[in-house]
């Protein structure tokens, strides 16, 4: 939520609670990993031949519990 006493709960728990804060430092983010752009930008110059090599495909990291 965007009240200040539950934003200030939840980061003074991932502060004291290392079990907690290594839960979220190692959790999947559901928007991915921030490189979408560059993949794109490879995949392009491939298909108009601007680079010689095929970009590896790219492998989400998933985790389930």
């Amino acid at each position: 939520g965007t009240s200040r006493a539950t934003i200030f709960k939840a980061a003074a728990r991932l502060l004291s609670d290392a079990r907690h804060y290594e839960t979220m430092a190692s959790a999947v983010n559901p928007y991915g990993d921030g490189k979408a752009a560059q993949r794109i930008r490879e995949c392009l110059l491939y298909l108009f031949g601007r680079r010689r090599g095929r970009p590896r495909p790219f492998v989400p990291r998933t985790k389930y519990k």
